[in-house]
């Protein structure tokens, strides 16, 4: 049998282009509002959920002189992630959103996040070694980012990158999460 080749959930790239899986941190993200009303959120960490093979596409065609423009993207998929104590306290929400109703994650509920047994939340666990603190993403909260922005940060703040078995999971939780069909609540009737 051959010896499988991921011995951790993370690893060090070089960085010569983002890949999907990447964990960028401290990314402030820039957005216009109504009325001219400019509004600046600070992520600690962001993960990059556009596929891989986009992203490979992307940064062959633009190193190619007259490369072919159908393959350029204008804007990257990304997850923000919190630390499991700010999405625990739901603090998490403060990052450019108004809470609407604070609650807490605790007990059972905390559990399931933990053990990825909620559809809407991914949960990753770190080795203290890496310095990067236990980690949930709300797959509510997702977002694009212009693809020279997160460039831009990515050079100076790029932190590891998630192994593909991991990083393929945490895809499909998301692209289930996004898929999932309305069913709609049925009240009785007074």
């Amino acid at each position: 049998m051959k010896d499988s080749r991921i011995s951790a959930r993370i690893r060090r790239r070089k960085k010569y282009r983002i890949h999907q899986g990447d964990i960028i941190r401290d990314v402030t993200v820039v957005s216009v509002k109504r009325k001219d009303k400019v509004i600046k959120a600070n992520y600690p960490y962001l993960i990059v959920m556009t596929q891989d093979c986009d992203l490979e596409q992307d940064f062959d065609a633009r190193k190619k002189i007259g490369g072919s423009q159908d393959a350029y993207l204008i804007n990257i998929l990304v997850c923000p992630a919190y630390s499991l104590e700010t999405f625990q306290k739901w603090e998490h929400l403060t990052y450019g959103w108004t809470i609407l109703k604070r609650q807490e994650f605790a007990g059972k509920g905390i559990d399931k996040v933990k053990h990825n047994r909620e559809p809407r939340y991914y949960f990753l666990e770190w080795d203290v070694k890496m310095w990067i603190p236990d980690l949930v993403l709300d797959f509510k909260l997702f977002l694009t980012i212009d693809r020279m922005e997160l460039y831009s940060h990515f050079n100076k703040h790029y932190v590891v990158s998630i192994e593909e078995l991991f990083r393929e999971y945490a895809m499909q939780k998301f692209a289930n999460f996004l898929s999932r069909i309305w069913l709609p609540t049925f009240q009785k009737e007074s």
